[in-house]
């Protein structure tokens, strides 16, 4: 993995965006001071590709930062082999996340979701999160986990690093193709167990039945189709035959007797008939001529409005109104009586209504004065209670002020008490203070034991001392590290203690200060305001019952008061009674005006309703005098002479109507009469003449039918058939016809009869001899032949394509068998030698070997020959010739390892896998000498020379001037700031660098 370009906003003390471009550069510095926001470099990357922290413990919200939007985003392109790839979160308190990895270099999403890129990076990088921490990046403090930890956890990490886990992969992956192969090839074997055996073989077998199959049916199918020709011939003489036979009896049946003589009768009596018609049909016309004169005299009449109709509607109409006329005056009296009568009745009661208003009245007034002597009991008994609670006002006054003294004094002697208190909680503070000065110091001297106690460890006689180097004495015991336990025990009580006592003694304090600065002054204020309080109630009361002595009972005091309140009371009772004796006439006064108003209701009623019939009675009577037709309508409205004169007019009318209204009814009865002779001619002509007629003409159509079909089967003519409109006589000549026509074609069918029979003989005769020749004896045998053949060269053809569709499975399967065989046989002995426990301990041996020599190449380098790597991580000191635990190391020393072996992982790494091209050093050069450190500069140098990338992060400015590339950090007010040094911002830096430490 090699980073090419870091863009991120929003992480821990980077506010704003920042981008970061690697390409080209193998050996950078990045430097800035102590908290300028270096390291938070590793956080974006280790963010970027597994969504964690580069701390054990930190979680992905500690990284966002706070003075920010809320949204941490990071976008981190790096190369893996030859792909580049772009991985981009981003984490937000208010918005959902972005997890996305994408194939630059194909331009297409790999894979989206948190989990889900994690692992393609695990895959694509070939590390997880702890091994990259421990191999590519190097956060401050855990430059020697590697070198420190476990032999087990460290093998773990090196296989994962040089390559070595792929021998698991390797065998995984030769066992899960050994098992699909050695299943697909039994599935191949299972297949062509399915197929035949010898499948060319078979197809020339199948090839010779086809073709003595096909040969024996085209045989017979020749003989079925000469004897099906000689069936068909031989049934259509039989047919021929019975045909004819058929036709010659139907023109036989279909003949009818004596036809001429039938028609000579027929029109015999169609002639008597049609003279007697003639006769009815003269009377007929006569009449309608006279029907028709009468009718127009009735139209005339109903077109000058005297007709039957509208005659006998006047008729009605004039006697009714002639019925109804002189009762109008006796309903005009009896309207003007009732209308005298409501005009008494609401005089009547207008002079009730207004007693009622008068007495209403007095109630009002009776009312208002029972109220204002209800206002003045009112008054009176406000007076007294005022007076009343200005007296009980002055009493609680009294009695709080002596309250308020009571307290002040309870107050001042609580005060006393606690200043007394909190001056013996300062003491016990001040004492607790002296007892953590003596625990601190023996702490203090146990830790100093405890430290040599622990370079001690493990040592014993004869060894060289972890201090001096010089070989420890035979009586060499190491320190116990007990009495640091013990002190550090005594200290973190004597803490505890004195963290109580000045909290209890703080507590005090303020306490008594609480009581002297606001309870006692609360307690002051009290009697204060309590005192002020008597006076001002003391004054509402004078001011209510004038000088007075206030210490004489309050029954005295307030007689006057009571005194009013009783002689307004008995004012009050007298406006009532009369109040009261008013409302009860009123009420009664009241209670009777109901009453009228009901009956004058009732009266007037009645009287609009007999006005209303009146009213409508003329309109009904003057719509009905209108309604008359105009020829009798009165001239002179609803006068009685006149409707009488119009009735009488009417009624002689009417009677000239009627006389002319029965000459009509006898003339068209005497048509009617007419209609029904002619109607019976009308049958008589279909019982002798039509319906004779049609059964005739049915026979002889259906003769003429028949000849045509004779005709039409001994190919001659036959006879025209009947014309659908001629008359009887041109009927009977045509009948006359047919018969003879019919003689004819009856002789002819006999004839023809007797030649088919013959034909239908000799073909029956060439058919059976066809079916002789195969063998056949009957249509049916020779059926079943053809079905035995056509089964034969069926089932051969089957056998045929069935051979022909396995012939190239067959072959593939055989190929694909004999490939996949010494395959699954290979995989097998593949995964049978990775899975034993030797080869591949043997092989992690040997890669960890190469690891250590590779890494005390380095630290012989770097430690200017002083150190190398022995078996098992162990520390070789040339200096003395022996094997050192690493533990035994000071800080530089272990920095030295710790470098040189990561610079062998990486180096390894890149050999065996090409996953790891890039390593990050977080601080750890402050502990080295100038000499050291420069010989440590060299090898990092030396190894980005290889096209790899080494960052060293430092707060040392003179690491610029080895590296290639510097990137300064800066923290200002808004924010940390990162970015490529310039040559002369970088000459700078170096300067700088220079002039301190020529000061120092």
């Amino acid at each position: 993995m090699k980073p090419l370009e870091l863009t991120f906003t929003g992480l821990r003390s980077y506010v704003e965006p920042q981008t970061i471009d690697f390409t080209g550069k193998t050996f950078i510095a990045i430097l800035g001071d102590t908290g300028s926001g270096k390291s938070t470099l590793l956080d974006a990357m280790c963010y970027g590709l597994y969504n964690r922290c580069s701390w054990h413990g930190g979680s992905v919200s500690d990284l966002i930062a706070h003075s920010g939007d809320g949204t941490l985003s990071v976008a981190f392109t790096f190369q893996a082999g030859t792909t580049v790839w772009r991985v981009e979160r981003s984490t937000s308190a208010r918005g959902g996340p972005l997890h996305r990895l994408t194939d630059v270099d194909a331009g297409t999403v790999v894979a989206t979701g948190a989990s889900a890129v994690t692992t393609q990076v695990r895959r694509i990088i070939g590390l997880d999160y702890d091994t990259f921490l421990r191999s590519v990046i190097l956060p401050q403090g855990r430059f020697q986990e590697l070198l420190r930890m476990r032999d087990r956890n460290r093998s773990t990490i090196l296989k994962s690093l040089l390559g070595l886990d792929q021998l698991s992969a390797v065998r995984e992956h030769a066992l899960t193709l050994h098992t699909r192969l050695a299943k697909r090839l039994g599935e191949y074997r299972e297949r062509r167990a399915e197929f035949l055996r010898d499948p060319t073989a078979t197809i020339r077998e199948a090839t010779e039945r086809q073709r003595a199959a096909q040969e024996r049916l085209d045989l017979l199918q020749a003989a079925q189709h000469a004897v099906a020709k000689a069936a068909e011939a031989a049934s259509a003489a039989r047919a021929r035959h019975s045909a004819l036979d058929k036709a010659q009896a139907r023109l036989v049946d279909a003949t009818p007797a004596d036809v001429t003589a039938k028609y000579q009768a027929l029109l015999a009596a169609a002639a008597g008939i049609a003279s007697r018609r003639e006769q009815v049909d003269r009377e007929r016309h006569s009449l309608d001529r006279e029907t028709q004169r009468l009718q127009a005299e009735l139209d005339q009449a109903d077109a000058e409005g005297t007709g039957v109709e509208k005659t006998a509607s006047a008729v009605s109409t004039l006697i009714h109104l002639a019925e109804q006329v002189p009762q109008l005056d006796t309903a005009a009296e009896r309207l003007e009586k009732e209308e005298r009568e409501v005009r008494i009745g609401k005089t009547a009661l207008d002079n009730r209504r207004q007693d009622v208003a008068n007495r209403k009245e007095k109630v009002f007034l009776a009312e208002r004065a029972a109220d204002e002597a209800t206002e003045r009991v009112t008054l009176a008994e406000a007076a007294h209670r005022a007076a009343a609670g200005a007296l009980a006002a002055v009493r609680q006054a009294t009695d709080a002020a002596q309250h308020a003294q009571e307290q002040l004094t309870a107050c001042r002697d609580e005060v006393a008490k606690l200043k007394a208190d909190a001056a013996d909680a300062s003491a016990a503070a001040r004492e607790a203070e002296r007892a953590v000065e003596a625990a601190e110091a023996e702490e203090a001297r146990a830790r100093r034991l405890h430290a040599t106690a622990t370079a001690a460890d493990g040592c014993g006689p004869g060894d060289a001392c972890p201090v001096c180097q010089r070989e420890l004495p035979e009586s060499f015991i190491a320190p116990s590290d007990d009495a640091a336990k013990a002190g550090a025990t005594a200290l973190k009580a004597a803490q505890q203690a004195a963290r109580r006592a000045a909290t209890e003694e703080a507590a005090a304090i303020e306490r008594a200060t609480i009581a002297a600065d606001k309870t006692l002054a609360d307690a002051i204020n009290g009697v204060t305001a309590a005192a002020t309080n008597l006076d001002q109630v003391t004054a509402d009361v004078r001011a209510v019952l004038g000088d007075v002595d206030l210490d004489a009972p309050d029954a005295q005091l307030l007689h006057h008061r009571a005194a009013s309140v009783q002689s307004a009371a008995a004012d009050r009772e007298v406006a009532e009674a009369i109040h009261g004796e008013a409302h009860d006439a009123y009420i009664r006064a009241d209670s009777q005006v109901p009453v009228l108003e009901e009956e004058q209701t009732r009266r007037q009623a009645a009287y609009e309703e007999a006005r209303a019939e009146h009213e409508a009675t003329l309109v009904r009577l003057n719509r009905a005098a209108r309604g008359v037709p105009r020829a009798f309508r009165p001239a002179q409205g609803l006068l009685l002479a006149d409707i009488t004169h119009q009735r009488d007019r009417a009624q002689q009318r009417q009677n000239e109507l009627k006389q002319l209204c029965d000459r009509l009814n006898n003339v068209r009865g005497r048509v009617a009469e007419l209609r029904t002779a002619s109607v019976l001619l009308d049958t008589e002509v279909n019982t002798h003449v039509t319906r004779p007629a049609a059964d005739l003409r049915r026979q002889l159509d259906t003769l003429a039918d028949r000849v045509m079909d004779a005709g039409a089967l001994l190919d001659t003519a036959g006879h025209a058939l009947r014309p659908s409109e001629i008359p009887l006589a041109d009927e009977a000549a045509w009948a006359t016809s047919l018969i003879e026509r019919t003689v004819v074609l009856a002789a002819a069918c006999r004839e023809q009869a007797e030649a088919a029979r013959v034909a239908a003989d000799a073909a029956e005769q060439a058919a059976e001899q066809t079916r002789r020749g195969c063998q056949a004896d009957d249509d049916h045998h020779l059926e079943r032949l053809i079905r035995v053949a056509s089964t034969a060269e069926h089932n051969a053809g089957r056998d045929l394509r069935r051979a022909t569709a396995h012939q190239p499975l067959a072959a593939e399967l055989d190929r694909r068998i004999q490939a996949a065989e010494p395959t699954v046989t290979a995989l097998g002995d593949l995964a049978a030698v990775l899975t034993d426990g030797k080869f591949v301990a043997s092989a992690v041996r040997q890669r960890q070997l190469a690891l250590l020599g590779a890494a005390s190449k380095t630290l012989l380098a770097v430690s200017g020959g002083k150190f190398g790597f022995a078996e098992n991580f162990r520390i070789i000191d040339t200096g003395i010739g022996r094997a050192r635990d690493v533990k035994t190391l000071s800080g530089g020393e272990t920095f030295q390892a710790s470098l040189a072996l990561a610079l062998a992982v990486v180096e390894l790494a890149s050999r065996a896998s090409g996953r790891v091209d890039s390593l990050f050093l977080d601080e750890g050069f402050g502990s080295l000498d100038s000499g050291v450190l420069q010989d440590a500069l060299n090898a990092l140098a030396a190894h980005s020379t290889a096209g790899r990338l080494v960052t060293i992060i430092s707060h040392m400015r003179s690491i610029a001037e080895i590296t290639d590339h510097v990137l300064v950090v800066e923290r200002t007010f808004t924010g940390s700031r990162a970015h490529w040094a310039s040559p002369a911002e970088r000459e700078q830096i170096i300067n700088d660098d220079l002039n301190r430490g020529l000061l120092s």
